[in-house]
């Protein structure tokens, strides 16, 4: 078995964990802290790299517990002495030459790793043949990585995301982020899911490429966005179905009509003078509940979750809060809701 550890989206732990087991081959947890989990398992590499719902996932090569102050110096000591690294990271490295360096981060901030450890570090790999360091672009990253909790790993970093500051639009949600508000919908193969703010069309583009259902719905009231969204979903195989509407009046969708609504509604003012936040989260529950079937879900990630369960009470009884994940997207307290209409 490896030991791998990967990171992810702080307040769904519980979500993570579960999609770990469901997904990797005799599925082993090692740690779990807010953001980072350890686990084992005998899943390749290549699965672990495929996992949609982690921001990065490593493989293990040292783990530490107890660090207390200054960890990457304490770390790198230890490293230092053991001199087996280039032995233990042997069998996770491709077979033809690649270029690496070394990164340090505590407390999920960068630390600089003085040259004089950097050079004494590199010399642990300097007799194998197929890797060469690289300071500014490498095929591959070793990181020293530690929390406030004590724990600190020494791992190969498998997974290569994209610079999503490049390549997402204003506002729109990362994939791990609308991954993860679809598993906490339970998805199924005989959904009709709603997204009634589709935005830039991160929700149901992740549904429909990682999940399966019956329908997919997905529309906004914005003709540019719905626009925008028809141009992503040209080439896709699966089939969705992108409308322009009010959120706040979805006449064209008969009572009890949605299995499941996954949603990112707006989190200020919206748009129209004089309709506060209060009034649009109550206008758009009682729309939501009237489309929604018995027993049917609705998924909704809010800015002000306080102001949000406020507006909750005016429907006890009608929705039920089954849970609330609490979050940061983008450096943002923001909150998950899963609502259930009862039957």
């Amino acid at each position: 078995m490896t030991t791998y550890a990967s990171t992810f989206i702080p307040g769904l732990g519980e979500v993570v964990t579960t999609a770990l087991k469901q997904s990797l081959e005799e599925y082993k947890p090692q740690l779990l802290l807010d953001g980072l989990v350890v686990y084992r398992s005998t899943s390749s590499m290549e699965e672990v790299q495929a996992l949609r719902f982690c921001n990065n996932s490593f493989v293990c090569l040292m783990s530490f517990d107890g660090l207390g102050q200054n960890p990457a110096a304490r770390m790198s000591r230890a490293l230092l002495a053991d001199g087996q690294l280039s032995r233990r990271l042997a069998p996770f490295l491709p077979r033809k030459k690649s270029s690496y360096r070394f990164v340090a981060s505590h407390a999920n901030q960068f630390v600089s790793i003085p040259q004089r450890t950097r050079t004494s570090l590199e010399r642990l790999l300097a007799g194998n043949q197929r890797l060469r360091p690289n300071h500014s672009n490498p095929d591959a990253e070793l990181w020293l990585l530690s929390r406030r909790e004590g724990f600190g790993f020494v791992g190969l970093r498998i997974t290569q995301h994209t610079a999503y500051e490049k390549t997402l639009a204003q506002g729109e949600l990362r994939p791990e982020l609308c991954h993860l508000l679809c598993l906490i919908a339970e998805p199924s193969a005989a959904d009709l899911v709603l997204d009634p703010f589709c935005g830039s069309g991160a929700i149901p583009l992740e549904r429909v490429r990682a999940f399966p259902y019956r329908t997919m719905l997905t529309g906004d009231i914005d003709a540019k966005l719905v626009k925008g969204l028809r141009a992503k979903t040209r080439q896709l195989s699966r089939k969705i179905v992108i409308g322009r509407w009010d959120a706040l009046d979805l006449h064209t969708f008969a009572p009890d009509s949605v299995d499941k609504i996954i949603t990112d509604p707006p989190w200020g003012f919206y748009r129209k003078p004089h309709a506060d936040l209060g009034q649009f989260h109550r206008r758009m529950l009682q729309e939501f509940l009237r489309v929604l079937r018995p027993n049917g879900l609705l998924v909704l990630l809010v800015g002000q979750p306080e102001l949000f369960e406020t507006c909750m009470r005016d429907f006890a009884g009608a929705l039920r809060v089954v849970k609330r994940y609490d979050v940061l997207v983008s450096g943002k307290k923001a909150s998950i809701f899963k609502i259930e209409k009862p039957a």
